[in-house]
């Protein structure tokens, strides 16, 4: 939750600086120790590049094997790591692919103001998958179910006046 904050200070930025804050956001990203301990600076930009694939490929199911020259003239170029994640945020495919999971860490920043517990984060991300996709309330009934929960409204006093149950 602290690391996004920061991170999301520095997209918010106007249109002309935005370019240059996802790059150092990149940048960023990838000196962090969660990073560097999955993807240590001892690999090869090959390997780093086929690492990366295979990671998006066991958390997402989505096979970017396809897009492997492109990323590793990214990973040898002056961008480097940063520049292979700064491409792989803008592949239509894996924003699809982790959308919804998005959303739902998302509403755990927002509403709840913490890292999302791995219990109710699944739960939500098999409620998103049990509504269809072209149904308007889809993502407004999981909305509704933080903002009318009981540890969302203890946030703002003791008297909670709403639940979770009254959200289709």
């Amino acid at each position: 939750f602290t690391e996004f904050i920061g991170d999301r200070d520095n997209l918010t930025k106007i249109d002309n600086e935005r370019n240059e804050a996802q790059l150092s956001l990149a940048t960023g990203f990838v000196q962090r120790t969660t990073f560097t301990e999955q993807f240590p600076a001892s690999l090869t930009a090959p390997n780093f590049v086929d690492a990366v694939i295979k990671n998006v490929q066991h958390n997402s199911s989505l096979d970017l094997s396809s897009k492997r020259d492109e990323l590793l003239s990214l990973a040898e170029g002056l961008g480097g790591r940063a520049a292979v994640v700064a491409r792989l945020a803008t592949y239509p495919e894996l924003i699809k692919t982790e959308s919804d999971s998005a959303f739902v860490l998302m509403q755990y920043f927002t509403y709840l103001r913490r890292d999302a517990d791995d219990e109710g984060f699944h739960y939500w991300i098999k409620a998103l998958a049990s509504r269809n996709h072209n149904d308007p309330n889809r993502y407004t009934s999981i909305t509704c179910a933080f903002v009318n929960s009981t540890e969302y409204q203890s946030r703002f006093g003791m008297l909670i006046t709403n639940n979770p149950d009254q959200c289709q």
